[in-house]
């Protein structure tokens, strides 16, 4: 069903166009090799196949941006929430510059200074605490993450623990050592401070999308080098390691202010 959707958000962007795919095709070719390079590991696959699934890729996440930004062209479209999942797709940001340029969407600036805030904008329903865009990114998930991330950089690094975690301990095991919990009002989900025998933690609103979301900054983590901070993986390890029972989720719901 998401590659029929695909190909109906290709056909739609061609048709208000007036345009023919070959066009596109022709450009794709000649970024071939700057696409190939991009990915960690070999592309194992022919050119023709790679140029298509890069074609319609490309297409989809600019028609998507497009759509969810001017109403006039949501007409018989999917709910936009459906389409959180291609968060995981790891087009090189400079495909989508070139494509976005050739739809000449792009004709009152420059690409990039576009593009950017459109990707920014379908994403914020779902971190609703997003700052700026970075200066540059090399795929919509490092665009996201930074976004994220320079939200609530003014906390610092979530927390520094040991390699096994062994120290963080459940709920149920804190209470028994007379530690109290809190729900607390803050912009930030990660904002958790532990202060005079009381932890106190942000509520967090779990959807359909969270999972989704948390699996993919939490990836952007691990695989980004040691230049990416990793407060995503330390506070899902943390809130794993809180709640390992339905008492302790009972625990926490009931752990007013």
């Amino acid at each position: 069903m998401m590659e029929e959707q695909k190909l109906q958000y290709l056909n739609e962007l061609l048709k208000r166009r007036n345009e023919s795919v070959d066009k596109y095709v022709e450009a794709m070719k000649s970024w071939e090799e700057l696409t190939r390079d991009s990915y960690a590991d070999p592309i194992k696959l022919n050119m023709d196949k790679f140029l298509e699934i890069m074609l319609l890729d490309g297409c989809f996440i600019i028609e998507l941006f497009l759509k969810f930004e001017d109403s006039t062209l949501r007409e018989h479209t999917t709910p936009f929430s459906k389409f959180l999942r291609f968060g995981k797709n790891q087009i090189p940001f400079s495909v989508l510059i070139h494509l976005f340029h050739m739809t000449g969407d792009s004709n009152q600036g420059n690409p990039l200074h576009i593009l950017g805030p459109l990707a920014l904008k379908f994403f914020r329903p779902t971190i609703s605490n997003f700052a700026r865009s970075p200066p540059s990114y090399n795929h919509l998930l490092g665009l996201v993450h930074y976004a994220w991330y320079s939200s609530i950089a003014g906390n610092g690094p979530f927390l520094v623990i040991d390699t096994n975690h062994q120290f963080i301990k459940s709920v149920t095991e804190l209470r028994e050592a007379r530690i109290k919990f809190q729900k607390t009002e803050s912009s930030s989900f990660l904002d958790v401070k532990f202060e005079n025998g009381i932890m106190k933690i942000p509520s967090l609103v779990v959807d359909d999308d969270t999972e989704c979301l948390f699996r993919n900054l939490i990836a952007y983590e691990q695989y980004g080098g040691g230049f990416v901070q990793t407060n995503m993986t330390d506070y899902t390890t943390f809130m794993d390691r809180l709640i390992n029972s339905p008492k302790n989720v009972e625990i926490l719901r009931h752990s007013g202010r």
